[in-house]
């Protein structure tokens, strides 16, 4: 028997003695609590229960019990701390837990009415979202507002209950991005308080493009850090190399070029990761420190730094190109037609409303329009190549599922192969209900996974020359 049951059985047991809420009223059931007890370890006990409360989501399914309890632990912290009576303590704790396991109670069912709202609140938690100071407030008003409307979830509108999941979806997503680029969008907060955007501009620029580009390849797919590794590592790497060119030109009178500024800190990586990556055997052998003149070090590093700021404007340029293009995307399209990411290289175009009919793969008249405004961005990038990818939901078999998404993801490609990119790879693929971006266990949730996915990888050495 669990924790959960036990509380539901202990609970009822004293309603049914009628005797629970009068005993709240003066003196609590000893609810297995003996006074006998060490009141240091009761309290760790219930802190302990308290936080696997909140992790089943207890704190908002019954918030006045919940918050009673936790005032109960937290009173007999106090009364520890101030080497109150013992029972007094004691009685504390009694209190707390006759507080919890009501809140257990009210609870049981509660969950149950929303599961895709709990399951986003959880994700959410995991994430982070409690531990980021700055998302606190957003995270007292979204619990306070599900707290509120607790005991009428089983009548409220999948709309609501949507919107109320997104709001959690949205505090995970910011969770990540805070755990992810929090160290280093403080780097290039603190650049430009020391003015960065005079003394060192492109490198900042640099630094906020690769932000941005990080952001955005988080947002994609939130729970899966191998598809935005990469973005986040050079996001961290630009706001660090801004942080010392930052200090180089604050070191040399603040009046040192930037570009003389990335040059000594360039050289600097150079000759460590030289004595970091040489071993000593080495060393000796190739007789490298010695044999090197210092004119030698600094043409090399003068070489290595221009091959760099080449580097970097490549990538920068390629960035901006994609910027541009993300950003005229997502003005093409409404909320419920579409949604725009960036995604590594590429541009991925989520359709919300081809509304294929039901088993049906046959594209309807009124998705024409929205299919059209993908081809003109498609055109913007000079693509070279498109991919279709069609989803459903879990609802029915996984090979129906796989061939129905497969006839739809074959439907639009051939819409884009007779409308004007005959002459490039088009690519249908159907994923059926393998790749859910929301839960299967709401109505909500698989209407966002009926979608087909659209990435268009663009031509780059068209945008570098625009």
């Amino acid at each position: 028997m669990n924790y959960k049951t036990m509380q539901g059985l202990a609970v009822a047991g004293l309603i049914l003695a009628g005797g629970f809420f009068s005993a709240c009223a003066s003196k609590p059931p000893e609810a297995g609590i003996s006074s006998a007890s060490n009141p240091r370890d009761q309290i760790a006990q219930m802190t302990e229960k308290l936080e696997a409360a909140r992790a089943a989501n207890i704190d908002v399914l019954a918030a006045d019990q919940f918050e009673k309890a936790d005032k109960y632990v937290e009173k007999a912290k106090s009364n520890l701390a101030d080497n109150k009576d013992q029972e007094k303590i004691i009685d504390d704790l009694r209190f707390a837990k006759v507080s919890l396991d009501e809140a257990y109670v009210i609870s049981q069912n509660r969950q149950e009415k929303a599961p895709g709202v709990f399951e986003a609140r959880q994700n959410a938690i995991k994430a982070g979202a409690l531990k980021h100071s700055d998302l606190k407030n957003e995270w007292k008003d979204v619990d306070g507002d599900v707290a509120s409307v607790a005991d009428k979830l089983q009548g409220m509108s999948a709309e609501k209950l949507t919107k109320f999941q997104a709001r959690y979806v949205e505090l995970e997503r910011k969770a990540v991005v805070q755990t992810q680029l929090g160290g280093a969008q403080a780097k290039v907060n603190g650049a430009k308080k020391e003015g960065a955007s005079k003394k060192s501009p492109a490198t900042l620029k640099k630094a906020e493009l690769a932000l941005k580009n990080a952001e955005s390849a988080i947002s994609t797919n939130v729970r899966n850090p191998d598809t935005f590794a990469k973005a986040v590592a050079d996001a961290n790497a630009s706001a660090g190399l801004l942080g010392e060119v930052t200090e180089v030109i604050q070191a040399n009178g603040k009046n040192l070029p930037e570009a003389a500024a990335l040059s000594m800190v360039t050289q600097k990586h150079q000759i460590s990761d030289l004595k970091t990556n040489l071993t000593q055997s080495e060393k000796n052998k190739a007789g490298v420190e010695s044999q090197l003149s210092s004119k030698e070090q600094a043409l090399a590093a003068e070489k290595e730094a221009l091959a760099e700021k080449n580097k970097a404007l490549s990538s920068a340029q390629s960035t901006v190109a994609m910027q541009k293009a993300l950003e005229a995307s997502r003005s093409q399209f409404s909320p419920n037609e579409a949604e725009a990411y960036q995604q590594g290289g590429n541009l991925l175009i989520r359709l919300k409303s081809v509304n294929f009919a039901s088993g049906r793969s046959d594209l309807p008249a009124q998705s024409m329009p929205l299919l059209a405004k993908v081809s003109e961005v498609a055109k913007s990038l000079h693509a070279r190549e498109i991919k279709v990818e069609g989803h459903t939901d879990s609802i029915g078999a996984a090979e129906l599922n796989k061939d129905l998404s497969t006839k739809r993801a074959t439907a639009v490609a051939t819409y884009f192969k007779t409308n004007g990119f005959d002459q490039i790879q088009v690519g249908a693929e159907g994923v059926g209900f393998d790749k859910p971006i929301a839960t299967n266990k709401s109505k909500a949730g698989r209407a966002q996974n009926r979608r087909v996915d659209i990435i268009i990888v663009p031509d780059a050495t068209e945008s570098k020359t625009e």
